[in-house]
């Protein structure tokens, strides 16, 4: 038997669900700068979240804000690789160049520094805060990159090097088929979870 409350969370869900896809479908088709400021969204979105669990420690804010800036520049660092081998974040078609998924090593060490000072300096802000700011910033700076990559990168091998030729929907297949098999899994467990 379904729970009230189950039912309502599934309704909460159904409806974040419906109006996520209804905003990243067309960002994703159309791509480009759409999808790049659909996915800054995602990110800023995603790093609030994981900030906002420890926020009953009263920590200072300072640290919120390092970690929040780290975090968005990790997820753009592939790009501004990019630029600075390549000279050009965009192709001359007037496409997105990412050709890999990279963090820079010294901004991971500016980041687990600037934690371990934050926690030299408050009794507030411990290691195993540490340690959940560090794991965090690395999975969601490494996922949205990923995002960007499978939306991307593809256009180099599929088609004439970054050239859609008009066709959209080529070039965000395994991006597609990524989620396919995510959701489906995801909706799968949770539903027979329920059940």
């Amino acid at each position: 038997v379904i729970t009230e409350k189950q039912k309502k969370s599934l309704k909460t869900r159904t409806i974040t669900a419906v109006l996520i896809a209804l905003i990243g479908i067309p960002c994703l088709i159309i791509g480009d700068w759409l999808f790049l400021l659909f996915g800054l969204v995602l990110a800023v979105l995603g790093t609030y979240e994981f900030i906002k669990v420890l926020k009953e420690k009263k920590h200072p804010i300072w640290i919120d804000i390092f970690t929040f800036i780290m975090t968005i520049s990790f997820i753009y660092w592939a790009m501004f690789k990019g630029y600075m081998q390549n000279g050009e974040l965009i192709s001359e078609t007037g496409h997105i160049l990412i050709s890999d998924i990279s963090i820079s090593t010294l901004g991971f060490a500016v980041l687990i520094c600037g934690l371990f000072l934050g926690a030299m300096l408050t009794s507030k802000f411990n290691v195993a805060d540490v340690c959940y700011y560090f794991t965090m910033s690395l999975f969601l700076s490494l996922s949205i990159q990923a995002i960007y990559f499978l939306r991307f990168s593809p256009m180099s091998s599929i088609t004439d090097g970054y050239n859609y030729n008009g066709n959209q929907i080529a070039s965000c297949c395994l991006f597609v088929y990524m989620i396919i098999g995510s959701f489906g899994s995801d909706i799968g467990a949770y539903v027979i979870g329920i059940l």
